[in-house]
Order: C-alpha cells, then structure tokens, then sequence
C-alpha cells in the first residue's frame, strides 16, 4: 500500500487540481470524501463504521483523499489543520440508528439478487399507504433545495457545476466587430461552469441497492423493497400520463460527477450529481413539462396495491 500511496502523491503533484480551493472548499472536499469512504460493517450482530473497502470503490476515495493530504502538506499546514474541529457534521453513518439490526435481518430473508430491486426510504406513515393502495407522492425538483431539509437529501436539481483548472482553461477577448481574438486573459482561479435547467420537473428518487446507513441518513424509519422494478417505472409513468399526458418521462441511474476532474460534455442536468452523493446509488424518474415552468405542485397518484411485488422493512 505504501508504493501506491507515493503513486497518488507523485501523481497529484503533476496536476495540482486542489491548488485554488480556500481553506473552507478544502475541507469541504474532505468531508465530502468522508461520506463517501466511510461504510456501515456488520459485526458480532451489531453495526461499526468502516472503510468502503478497496474492492468495492474504497481505493477510488482513498486516492482522492491522499490527494487532499498531499494539498494539505504542499500548503504547509500542521497537523490537523486545516481540519480540527471542523468535521463534526460529516454526512458518516448513523450506527445506533435505531433498528438496524432488526431491518438488516428482515433484507437477508428476502434473498434478492443485487440490480434487481429499488428501495425507496422514508416514514412508514406514508409508506404503508403506498404499499397497500399505491399512493405516491411525487415532488418538483425544485423542492429538493429547501433549507429545512437535511444535508444529506437536500441538492439544487435544477443545476450542476464544474471547475475548470487556469492552466486547462482559455478565456478570449472577442472584439465585438471583427470577431477576431483581441486578447487571452490568464485566470486567477478556478473557472466555475454552470449548466442549469430551463425549465423545472418532477422527480421521483429511489436507491438502486440496499443500504442500511441510508435510514439514518434520509432520517427514515422504512424502506419499501421494490422487487419488480420494471412493473413499479411502468405503473408510475402510466398514472402520471393519465394525469399529465403532455409530459415526457424517463429514468435511469444518477452519474455521479467530481466538479473538479469532469467535462462539461458528461453533465446531464436531470441525471448528474456532485459525488457528494455517491454513496446514495439514486436512480430516479423525471418528468419534464411540454413548455418551460418554473411553478409545480407536488402531484399525488394512486397505482393501486403494490403488496404482489413489493415488501415493507419497518425499525419500529
């Protein structure tokens, strides 16, 4: 390990892509990255906070935290600036979520195939409705950046950002007449590209796989286990056209970008996502309006009972 470590810092050093963060976005980055490597583990039927392990994604955020360290020792800080007493509100696993245990016994007699199911967590008063009756409750996209939610849901969908490094990026003076380069101009810092959407939507967020850290993380006290994700997309795109023939749905799996080390030609506004959010494993359907609209309500359908291919985990 000690060989690959020197690797990422020799690495990190031919392109300094950190260098123009402050202090705050550099800490930032790092709790960024603490969400992401850190993992619920099962042990002696209780959950601890581990390491995402290398075979399962941990070595892509370990590279990218000895880079952050690598910054860290370019800058001259002291250990443990710039990061004491400044990580206390890192997204990490809740382990004493209540329940767990409980839940994650009830998942394994389901015996189901990773990729063949959706979870979709929140509170069982409004999740026992949608078992029994179907009755989905689907949001605007712009609902999601509402400051009364917790860190780990709240997102501004309706936009997404990269950077660009000065040293990877041209600016040009046009002249106005000619349309000729009249001047290059060297940035300071980092070059923020924005892409947002025209218009606002709809969108109805699941996890493609099961995790027992996301009800701590989306303050849940259940998940519906969807076991016919094809048969669930169909049924909630058929009612929503019933009601909304003019709208135009689609759905798949969230890319998950880091704003520093992505292209613009990748950014999908309705599908992409800082990697804040890795571990989420979103995947989502999106219904977009036939004219750009800014005010939506939130839309309620009923698909009937879902109890022929669907299944509570409850912790209470």
């Amino acid at each position: 390990m000690g060989s690959t470590l020197e690797f990422w810092r020799m690495q990190y050093r031919t392109r300094r892509y950190l260098e123009h963060l402050n202090e705050d976005e550099l800490v930032k980055r790092f709790k960024d990255l603490l969400a992401n490597i850190t993992a619920l583990t099962e042990a002696d039927d209780m959950f601890k906070i581990g390491l995402q392990p290398i075979t399962e994604g941990g070595g892509y955020w370990a590279e990218l935290g000895t880079h952050i360290l690598e910054e860290c020792v370019l800058r001259e800080y002291e250990y443990p600036a710039p990061f004491a007493y400044k990580l206390s509100d890192s997204q990490i696993p809740k382990h004493k979520w209540p329940g767990l245990q409980k839940a994650q016994q009830a998942f394994k007699l389901m015996n189901l195939k990773e990729g063949s199911f959706l979870v979709k967590f929140g509170k069982y008063e409004y999740l026992r409705p949608t078992l029994d009756t179907g009755l989905v409750r689907i949001m605007p996209a712009s609902y999601y950046d509402d400051p009364s939610l917790n860190s780990a849901i709240r997102d501004s969908e309706l936009e997404v950002s990269i950077f660009g490094l000065p040293s990877e990026t041209k600016i040009e003076a046009i002249c106005g007449k000619t349309g000729e380069s009249k001047v290059l101009i060297e940035p300071i810092g980092n070059i923020k590209y924005t892409r947002q959407s025209s218009t606002n939507y709809y969108a109805y967020c699941l996890a493609s796989a099961y995790s027992p850290r996301l009800f701590g993380d989306f303050e849940a006290d259940c998940c519906l286990i969807i076991k016919n994700p094809c048969q669930f997309v169909e049924l909630l795109m058929l009612e929503f056209y019933k009601k909304y023939p003019d709208f135009s749905a689609s759905s798949e799996s969230v890319h998950y970008f880091d704003p520093l080390n992505a292209k613009s030609a990748n950014l999908d506004v309705f599908f992409s996502k800082h990697f804040r959010y890795s571990y989420q494993k979103e995947y989502r359907i999106i219904w977009l309006p036939p004219k750009a609209i800014m005010a939506l309500e939130p839309v309620f359908l009923e698909l009937g009972s879902l109890s022929s291919f669907c299944e509570i985990i409850s912790l209470v």
